[in-house]
């Protein structure tokens, strides 16, 4: 995975990972031809880990109050929609390319978009945080 993709989060960022390293597998399945019943199954456990990471990513936008968590819900929604097309095209045939590509580049465009808010909103919190423990530690005592 490109690091253009890291969000500065581990667990999200690994999730990331896999997400790309699954995308790889069913590319390289495509390009050898797999028989239909391997693709529909690199496919569906994409579609399955995807759908986990959504829930997990959308809790935790909510954990740090995201802005916009609606908004990237909605994609979450769209991408999943095009993840169960891509299933189903993939237990019917080899040839899934173009349908393959929309859904990386739809990830890709995902991830460098509303995925970055996530990171952006943490490292602003972080910063936050900061500012007011050192406030903390300047502050007379009977402040306190």
């Amino acid at each position: 995975m490109d690091n253009k993709y890291l969000l500065g989060i581990e667990e999200l960022d690994s999730q990331h990972t896999a997400v790309f390293a699954m995308l790889g597998e069913l590319q390289n399945a495509c390009a050898e031809s797999a028989a239909p019943e391997m693709l529909g199954a690199l496919a569906k456990k994409l579609a399955d880990f995807l759908g986990a990471h959504f829930d997990h990513e959308e809790s935790f936008m909510g954990a740090i109050d995201l802005p916009n968590r609606a908004e990237h819900k909605q994609q979450h929604l769209e991408l999943a929609v095009l993840l169960g097309e891509l299933v189903a095209q993939c237990a019917q045939t080899p040839r899934v390319g173009e349908l393959e590509q929309t859904l990386l580049e739809s990830l890709s465009t995902h991830l460098l978009r509303y995925d970055a808010e996530i990171g952006h909103a943490v490292e602003h919190l972080v910063t936050r945080l900061r500012s007011h423990e050192a406030e903390e530690r300047l502050s007379p005592p009977e402040r306190r």
